[in-house]
């Protein structure tokens, strides 16, 4: 066999495997931003698949790398949620996740943080509440979005279950934007629910039944 007809097989069997690799990779699904502030904020998603995700902030207006937001999870997960700090205020980032040889480049999301305000701080609002399957039991590590049903577009607030179902999140920013407010629990195969809770009567915020697999 020749050299260079050696040299084609090797490199059609590398590009076979890349993707055969790159096609078992869980995907990203739903990728959302949550918990905005001005030099902070998460990013949120899941697979259909336990991975180790990456997220990657650039800023939209600046190429300097230096101004680049990079973070990975530490464990393997279903249901992702993590918090890039050291963002600069009033500022757009792009959000791509990196998972292996897979990058999410197709509908990509941008998150604004918010902008130093002169208004006073809000005061803690603990809100907290419990998320179960539909027998009762707890469901851990199910993501839970909380935000203000108004005209007002806001980011929702988001936090994970503990390992008994149970979630704690601060609602003193969205609270006095609205008197209802929307609670959404995603488990795991990103089945989700949904309730309209009062943002005035939330300790403990009602509990929320969602199908799990």
């Amino acid at each position: 066999m020749k050299v260079r007809n050696l040299k084609y097989i090797v490199l059609i069997i590398l590009v076979g495997v890349g993707f055969w690799w790159w096609w078992l990779i869980p995907r990203q699904q739903r990728i959302r931003p949550a918990n905005v502030g001005t030099q902070s904020f998460s990013v949120s998603w899941w697979t259909n698949g336990s991975s180790k995700n990456c997220v990657l902030a650039v800023p939209k207006k600046a190429i300097n790398i230096k101004n680049w937001l990079y973070i990975c999870e530490k464990d393997k997960t279903v249901m992702h949620l993590v918090k890039l700090d050291k963002a600069k205020s009033e500022t757009i980032y792009k959000i791509f996740i990196v998972s292996g040889l897979r990058v999410t480049f197709k509908d990509i999301l941008e998150v604004k943080t918010k902008g130093f305000s002169d208004e006073p701080i809000s005061l803690p609002q603990p809100a907290y509440g419990q998320i179960v399957n539909s027998d009762g039991g707890p469901v851990p590590g199910a993501l839970v979005y909380l935000w203000p049903i108004s005209q007002e577009f806001v980011y929702p607030m988001a936090v994970k279950t503990d390992s008994n179902g149970h979630y704690a999140v601060d609602i003193g920013e969205i609270k006095s934007k609205s008197e209802i407010l929307m609670l959404e629990a995603v488990a795991n195969a990103g089945i989700f629910n949904e309730i309209k809770v009062s943002s005035q009567y939330h300790e403990p915020l009602p509990s929320i039944v969602v199908a799990i697999k």
